[in-house]
C-alpha cells in the first residue's frame, strides 16, 4: 500500500520534517517547578522559556505515575495557577509546549505541589467512615510513589555501613538516665517551672555532649512569649438524695478561664446528650430552644479507633509503604484506639477556622453552663488526658473529663435530670515563656539534615516525649564523634517547645530560621514517643496493664518524594522492627501529627516523622514503666541509618523533583 505524507498548508513540505526541525531545536531541558505549599488554596506552576514554543499545557495527576490529563488551556504567559484542589492532597504537574500549527512538544520534568496545609483534617467530621473511603481513594497515588521508589533504589548506588556509627550509639543506661531526668516531676508543661527546669536540663546535657566532641559546637535557645496557664482547682460534684457527692474527674486543656476570666464553679440539670452530633444538639434545640444556660451535658467522646488488621487487609499498607511484623503481632481483628484524636473534640489552632466536629463549639453557642466529657473507648480507668490535643482557641466555659466507667454511671444519673457542679479555677499569664534548644554540627556541605522532636509534655511523658528527647541527645552525640571529613552534611538538632499548644514552638522557629539555619535544609527527621510498651485493659481490674513483651505501634509518617520513601523501606527491610509502618505523611490530614507537620507546613521540607503511638499517649498513664528500654539502642540504630541515607546525597539534589528528570513524548 503507498503512503502518502500530508503537507502543511501554504508549505511545500512534510508536516514530520517541520515538527522534527522544531523539536530538534528546542530546550527540552526546561524544568516546571510547582509551588510547596506556599500559597492558600491554591498552586503556582512556573516553567522555563522552551524555544520556539507559541504556547504551552499544564498537565496534573493526583498519580506519580500518572495519567496526566491536560488540567489548562492554551496558556501564553510562563506561569498558571491551579484553584482547582483539595487541602491535603499533593499533585503532579508537567508542562507540554505547544509549537506553530499546533503541534506540541515534548513534557517537561514532573514536578511535586501542594496547597498551604491547614492543621485541621479536610474529613473533620465525617468520621471513620469517611477516614477509610479517603484512604482508599489515595492508595493506587501510593502504591505508584511506593513503586517508583522502588525503581529510584534499585537506579541509585548507596551503600549504607551498618556498623559505621555503631561504636558512638550511647548505651542503653545513658539513654535510660536522660529519660529518666527530663520524666522526674509531673509534667513539663510550656510555660511551667516544671518545664523551664527540664529546659535547663537538656541545655546542659547538650552542652556537655558538645564540649567533648564538638567544643566549637555551641548550643543555643530561642525563647518565645507564650500564654502560661496554671490550673489551682478543679472538681466534679453530683446531688443525689439532697448530698453532693465527688466524681473522679481532670480538666480539659485550655477551657473554663482565660486571661481575662479566672473560671469559678457552673452548675446546672444534667442533660445526656450522646455524641453531641449535629442531630443530638437538633434533638437538644428541639426540646430546649436554643438557650442551654442551665444545663451540664453528658457527651460521649470516643478516640479514633482505627482497624488495623482490617486496614491491613483491605488497603495492604505494605504497599503503601511498608508494614514490618516480623512476629505476627497484628490479625484481622486487631484495633489501634489513637487517643490523641477524639472524634468529636479535635483540634482548635488559634487564626483558623473552628473545628467542624467539636462538641465545644457546638454547646458553648446554645450557652451550655458546661461539659461533663466521658471518654469513651480510651483503655482503663483514665481520666488524666491532655486535651483536646494542641487546642489555643477555647473559651470559658469548663469542661471536665471522666473515664468510661465513671461515665456510665454518670449518664444513667443524667436521664433522671440530676444537679451536677462544675468547678475549674485556674490563671493566664501572657508573658510565660518557653525555649526551644538547638545545636548546629558542620559537615562538608552547607545542606541541612534536621532532626527534631519536643521536650514539653502534658504529664510526666516518658514516652511523649521523654524517649524521644533520648534520641535526639544520643543523635547529636553519635554524630559529633563522627570525624568531620566523614560528614557529608550539616546537622542542626533541635527540642522544641509548645508542641502542646499547638505546635507553636516548632512553627516560630521554622519562621525564625527559614532564610537562615533552615535555607539549605535538605531533610526534617523527627523522633517522637519511640522505645514504647504495648498495654492492654485488665479484664478484671479494668487498669491498663502492659501487654507481655508487645512494643506499642510505631508509624513512621513520610514524605512522598521517592528518596524518603526508598530509604524508609530500606532501613525497615534490614532491621525489621516490630510492629512498624511506613505510612504516607497525608494518611489522615493536610498534615502528619507531630513536629514534623509545622515544619512541612512552614518549609514545605520533606520528612520522616517516626513516632510511637502508644494508648496512653497524652494521659498520665505515661510513666517509666512504659519504656522499651531494650528498644532504646536498636531505635538509636534505625535513625543513625536514616540519617546515614541523606549523608550520602549528591549536592544540589532536588528530592521532590523527579530525580532523573525522567521525560515523555506524551504526558501520560
Amino acid at each position: 500500500m503507498k503512503t502518502t505524507t500530508k503537507l502543511l498548508p501554504f508549505l511545500n513540505i512534510p508536516i514530520s520534517i517541520a515538527a522534527a526541525s522544531i523539536l530538534l531545536s528546542a530546550n527540552v531541558n526546561a524544568d516546571v517547578q510547582a509551588s510547596d505549599g506556599t500559597e492558600k488554596n491554591k498552586i503556582s506552576i512556573e516553567w522555563e522559556k522552551i524555544d520556539h514554543a507559541k504556547s504551552y499545557k499544564v498537565y496534573r495527576s493526583s498519580n506519580y505515575d500518572g495519567p496526566y490529563l491536560a488540567k489548562s488551556g492554551k496558556v501564553s504567559d510562563l506561569n498558571w495557577i491551579d484553584d482547582d484542589i483539595k487541602n491535603g492532597r499533593y499533585y503532579w504537574y508537567k508542562v507540554k509546549p505547544i509549537y506553530r500549527f499546533g503541534i506540541p512538544g515534548f513534557s517537561t520534568n514532573k514536578d511535586l505541589g501542594w496547597a498551604e496545609p491547614n492543621q485541621l483534617a479536610e474529613e473533620a467530621g465525617s468520621g471513620m467512615t469517611g477516614v477509610i473511603t479517603d484512604m482508599a481513594t489515595k492508595l493506587p497515588h501510593w502504591n505508584n510513589v511506593s513503586n517508583a521508589a522502588d525503581a529510584y533504589k534499585a537506579r541509585t548506588s548507596t551503600d549504607i555501613n551498618e556498623s559505621f556509627t555503631a561504636n558512638y550509639i550511647p548505651s542503653t543506661e545513658e539513654m535510660m538516665h536522660w529519660v529518666e531526668e527530663v520524666s522526674k516531676n509531673d509534667h513539663r508543661r510550656i510555660g511551667s517551672d516544671f518545664g523551664h527546669q527540664a529546659e535547663d536540663y537538656i541545655i546542659r546535657e547538650l552542652q556537655n555532649i558538645m564540649s567533648e566532641h564538638c567544643p566549637e559546637c555551641e548550643v543555643k535557645v530561642d525563647p518565645f512569649t507564650v500564654n502560661a496557664r496554671t490550673v489551682d482547682e478543679y472538681g466534679l460534684r453530683i446531688k443525689q438524695d439532697g448530698k453532693w457527692e465527688e466524681f473522679p474527674s481532670f480538666f480539659a486543656n485550655n477551657t473554663g478561664f482565660t486571661v481575662d476570666n479566672q473560671g469559678g464553679t457552673v452548675s446546672g440539670e444534667m442533660v445526656y446528650a450522646g455524641e453531641g452530633t449535629q442531630e443530638d444538639f437538633a434533638a437538644l434545640k428541639e426540646k430546649y430552644g436554643d438557650d442551654l444556660s442551665g444545663k451540664v451535658l453528658v457527651i460521649d467522646t470516643p478516640v479514633t479507633v482505627l482497624p488495623l488488621g482490617l486496614l491491613n487487609s483491605i488497603l495492604e499498607l505494605d504497599k503503601a509503604y511498608q508494614f514490618s511484623d516480623p512476629n505476627n503481632d497484628v490479625s484481622l481483628s486487631t484495633q489501634l484506639p489513637v487517643s490523641a484524636f477524639m472524634m468529636n473534640f479535635g483540634h482548635d489552632y488559634a487564626g483558623e477556622p473552628r473545628n467542624p466536629a467539636s462538641i465545644y463549639w457546638r454547646a458553648y453557642d446554645m450557652k451550655a453552663a458546661g461539659v461533663i466529657a466521658v471518654l469513651k473507648d480510651y483503655a482503663g480507668k483514665v481520666n488524666k488526658h491532655w486535651g483536646p490535643y494542641g487546642t489555643q482557641a477555647l473559651e470559658e466555659m469548663p469542661v471536665l473529663f471522666v473515664d468510661k466507667f465513671t461515665g456510665e454511671d454518670i449518664i444513667k444519673i443524667a436521664d433522671s435530670h440530676k444537679q451536677a457542679e462544675i468547678t475549674l479555677k485556674g490563671t493566664v499569664d501572657p508573658n510565660g515563656f518557653a525555649r526551644n534548644i538547638y545545636v548546629q554540627l558542620p559537615g562538608q556541605s552547607e545542606e541541612t539534615i534536621f532532626v527534631t522532636t519536643h521536650h514539653d509534655a502534658a504529664f510526666k511523658g516518658a514516652t511523649e516525649d521523654g524517649t524521644g528527647i533520648a534520641l535526639v541527645l544520643a543523635m547529636a552525640k553519635t554524630w559529633a564523634q563522627v570525624p568531620l571529613e566523614q560528614r557529608e552534611k550539616t546537622m542542626l538538632f533541635h527540642l522544641s517547645a509548645g508542641h502542646f499548644y499547638g505546635g507553636r514552638g516548632a512553627e516560630y522557629f521554622a519562621e525564625k530560621h527559614k532564610d537562615g539555619l533552615l535555607k539549605k535544609a535538605i531533610i526534617n527527621i523527627n523522633l517522637e514517643h519511640l522505645a514504647a510498651r504495648g498495654v492492654k485493659e485488665d479484664e478484671v481490674t479494668h487498669e491498663m496493664v502492659l501487654d507481655g513483651d508487645k512494643p506499642a505501634l510505631t508509624l513512621m509518617w513520610i514524605s512522598e518524594d521517592l528518596a524518603t520513601v526508598a530509604a524508609s523501606k530500606d532501613m525497615l527491610t534490614k532491621y525489621n522492627p516490630r510492629l512498624t509502618v511506613a505510612i504516607p505523611g497525608n494518611l489522615l490530614g493536610s498534615i502528619p501529627p507531630g513536629e514534623s507537620g509545622h515544619y512541612h507546613k512552614v518549609l514545605g521540607i520533606p520528612y520522616i516523622n517516626y513516632l510511637g503511638f502508644p494508648q496512653y499517649l497524652l494521659s498520665a498513664d505515661d510513666t517509666l514503666d512504659k519504656v522499651y528500654q531494650e528498644r532504646l539502642v536498636p531505635s538509636a540504630v534505625q535513625s543513625a541509618d536514616l540519617i546515614e541515607s541523606y549523608m550520602q546525597l549528591p549536592e544540589n539534589y532536588n528530592l521532590w523533583t523527579d530525580p532523573y528528570k525522567e521525560r515523555s513524548l506524551l504526558p501520560f
